[in-house]
């Protein structure tokens, strides 16, 4: 990997994990639904300034239930359920519950037939599962109110991740 590649792949890094850490102070502030409000119009606004500047079409007609379909299980579901749940546990513990969606992807994608689970597939599965559980096992979760539903959440949100990549 380049210089330039690996520092676009740092600054997304830093892009996507700052989310976690702006929810965690923001929801408590703003709530949940006011924070991801203004999470997605910032987006939209800047999504729409890059499409005029390289003058793409979105040709809303023709594909706007797949719009819906995407940005209700890509963005505001699981944007929504992770700020619920930023308002109890921490950032840190938000994305690690946030990287089990490639294991919900593997299991949705067995069960509707997009692909199988092999050995191989099987033994990540459990070792990621027993990872995110040994991760999040030593932050002081289970002290916490209303800690399992925030973590039900933040496990939905990912779920809505793996929804929408099979979509």
């Amino acid at each position: 990997m380049n210089t330039s590649n690996f520092l676009r792949l740092l600054l997304l890094a830093a892009i996507w994990g700052g989310s976690f850490l702006f929810m965690r102070i923001g929801a408590p502030v703003l709530g949940p639904a006011v924070l991801i409000e203004y999470r997605v119009l910032f987006a939209a606004l800047f999504l729409a300034l890059v499409g005029l500047v390289l003058r793409k079409r979105l040709d809303i007609r023709a594909n706007w239930k797949h719009y819906l379909m995407l940005g209700f299980f890509n963005s505001a579901l699981p944007f929504l359920l992770f700020a619920w749940g930023a308002r109890t546990l921490s950032a840190s513990v938000l994305s690690v519950l946030n990287a089990t969606a490639p294991m919900w992807g593997a299991l949705l994608g067995a069960l509707w037939g997009r692909g199988t689970i092999t050995p191989r597939t099987g033994l990540g599965l459990v070792l990621g599962t027993a990872g995110v559980a040994l991760l999040v096992g030593f932050d002081d979760v289970s002290s916490r109110p209303g800690a399992a539903l925030a973590v039900a959440a933040a496990l939905a949100a990912a779920l809505c991740y793996g929804i929408a990549s099979l979509y």
